[in-house]
């Protein structure tokens, strides 16, 4: 994208860190950079755009809670270790389930991560 000259980017990132190096890149050759809903370990992007995914979390885990009663055990299941987003719903989930000393919460799978556009197991 940066050698094709694009007026601004704009990204939603698979992985926190995978792509700090272009994003730099593109800022340094003059390109603005934009992130949604998942973002990158920089304060380099001119915008982040998300919603707040450790509230999300809090606000799923008092919803199961209230579900399901007080003597179960749920697992999760999480999209990717290191995506923004993902992470910080699972924490506030985390967080959230701490109300609810009745419920013990199983260790969290996780779905699959985002490599070149394919999931692996």
């Amino acid at each position: 994208m940066v050698t094709s000259k694009v007026d601004a980017i704009v990204l939603a990132a698979c992985d926190k860190t995978a792509l700090v190096k272009p994003v730099k890149d593109a800022i340094a050759a003059g390109i603005p950079v934009v992130t949604v809903d998942s973002g990158i370990s920089t304060e380099d992007p001119v915008s982040y755009i998300a919603t707040d995914n450790v509230k999300g979390g809090e606000a799923a885990a008092d919803a199961l809670a209230k579900l399901m009663g007080e003597r179960e055990r749920p697992a999760t299941l999480s999209s990717a270790k290191g995506q923004v987003s993902s992470d910080d719903r699972q924490n506030g989930f985390a967080n959230g389930m701490k109300k609810h000393p009745g419920i013990k919460l199983l260790d969290p799978l996780e779905a699959g991560r985002c490599r070149q556009g394919k999931q692996r197991p």
